[in-house]
């Protein structure tokens, strides 16, 4: 039982570093689940990446650079893991602008269905993109 004022865990992972450096490492097992085409894994990951909630803006940004496909297919929209970084990015896109403009800026135009999920859904379009 967690005492009144403590930061919540994750099985022993305190915030935010710790939950920080797991998600990253989350981010790589679910990278490498892909390209086995593991689902069971990919799932697992990306219902271990929700539980880590919240990360960083940064690690956000680190994450979505680990998962980004190395090419366009018909999955991509609707992987659980990328549809998780579309709302994070969401969530955060202000503060990760004026934080780290330069690094979401190349994330988005390098990964063309992230970027114009993420524009979508803040131009208010509930289904947009992924």
């Amino acid at each position: 039982m967690e005492k009144p004022g403590s930061l919540p865990t994750l099985e022993g992972l305190s915030l935010p570093k710790e939950r920080d450096e797991a998600a990253e490492k989350v981010a790589w097992v679910y990278n490498i689940a892909t390209k086995l085409q593991h689902g069971a894994l990919q799932n697992l990951a990306a219902n271990k990446l929700r539980a880590l909630y919240p990360i960083s803006p940064l690690r956000i940004l680190i994450v979505a650079k680990i998962v980004e496909p190395r090419h366009e297919t018909e999955q991509a929209p609707r992987d659980p893991i990328r549809q998780l970084i579309v709302g994070l990015v969401v969530e955060h896109y202000f503060l990760l602008m004026e934080e780290h403009g330069s690094q979401l800026s190349r994330l988005l135009q390098g990964d063309r269905a992230l970027g114009l999920a993420v524009h979508g859904k803040l131009a208010g379009g509930a289904d947009a993109g992924m």
